[in-house]
């Protein structure tokens, strides 16, 4: 297991996973590992491989124009899974009923509209990372002290 997250990066333009991977990796390299895919299918397999490594993903960012699964359908069925994943929709075609859609099944944490602003972007990905980071140290320690709990009452 490394102590390294994964930020997975969905979309199926390769000059789109380019720039994101590149922007992503200069923001977050020293703490995460970034993965992509030019499919919600390929995906859900790379996700499925790292969390059977006993690492954890973090973060999925997908379009939702692609073939196959659309981004709103792949981020609800990474909510089945991985609830507490960030869910993010990248996207410059989709309709107000796809981000309704992943807004509700997926529980979309954030819309990023093609194209955009790097550095807003990275900072907000930033800003729900250490939250997600914070969430897991919180419940690490919950998970602490419900043990210790249970050794007093023994």
């Amino acid at each position: 297991m490394t102590n390294k997250g994964y930020i997975i990066c969905v979309d199926d333009e390769e000059a789109i996973l380019t720039t994101l991977r590149q922007q992503l990796k200069e923001a977050f390299s020293d703490s995460h590992r970034i993965r992509t895919s030019t499919s919600a299918e390929e995906a859900l397999e790379i996700i499925e491989l790292i969390h059977e490594q006993g690492d954890y993903v973090e973060m999925v960012i997908s379009d939702q124009v692609m073939p196959g699964i659309k981004g709103d359908e792949f981020l609800a069925r990474i909510h089945e899974l991985y609830p507490a994943v960030i869910k993010i929709l990248l996207t410059g075609q989709a309709s107000f009923q796809d981000v309704v859609n992943a807004v509700n099944n997926a529980h979309l944490n954030y819309f990023i509209a093609k194209p955009w602003d790097g550095e807003a972007v990275k900072k907000k990905l930033g800003e729900f990372l250490a939250s997600f980071k914070q969430t897991m140290e919180n419940e690490r320690l919950l998970r602490d002290l419900e043990t210790k709990l249970q050794s007093l009452k023994k």
